[in-house]
């Protein structure tokens, strides 16, 4: 059962990022927990997918500037640096590619009650500790601007399946700032 839930899980990812991943996408999955879209990326859209389990502070790619695509869905909330996970992205993605981000936006007194009742139960179910931290959409996006990043485009992510107890799940497209970011 909890296979067909993570399959489900990519399938639904995979229908929200395909418009913006290249067909055969050299792509960088992180947080992949079963590497179910890193499957699907690679069936349906003949991409050479690279999955992680998780970011432990360390470099993401021994090169730098080495993927079309870096995937980095509901995992930012639970990871203590985010900071330098995004640097690390930023610099394991090629110039002219993207990052991926899916993130929930905790805007107002009902998204941030919504999001931590879903997270406290899914926590529950998976054990997967939380340690870093929810933001708003502004908090968010000043996020990715410190980062180097230049946010393209937001979608919204399961509200529009008329889910009312589901977080406020935003889909970022980032692509690298021209701006020079501190090292």
């Amino acid at each position: 059962m909890i296979k067909d839930i993570e399959r489900e899980r990519a399938d639904f990812n995979f229908r929200a990022i395909q418009p913006y991943v290249p067909r055969s996408a050299h792509v960088l999955e992180v947080g992949a927990p079963s590497g179910d879209l890193g499957e699907i990326l690679r069936e349906r859209a003949g991409c050479d997918t690279t999955s992680l389990g998780q970011f432990s502070g360390g470099t993401l790619s021994r090169e730098s500037k080495c993927f079309d695509v870096v995937l980095l869905l509901h995992v930012l909330h639970l990871t203590v640096d985010d900071e330098k996970l995004l640097e690390e992205a930023r610099r394991a993605c090629k110039d002219g590619g993207c990052v991926i981000v899916a993130e929930d936006s905790v805007d107002g007194f009902w998204d941030r009650l919504v999001t931590a009742g879903f997270h406290l139960r899914r926590q529950r179910m998976t054990r997967l500790k939380r340690d870093g931290r929810f933001r708003t959409m502004a908090g968010w996006c000043a996020l990715f601007q410190k980062a180097g990043f230049v946010v393209d485009w937001t979608v919204c992510l399961g509200r529009h399946l008329g889910r009312r107890l589901w977080p406020n799940n935003i889909l970022f497209v980032l692509s690298k700032s021209h701006v020079s970011v501190p090292v």
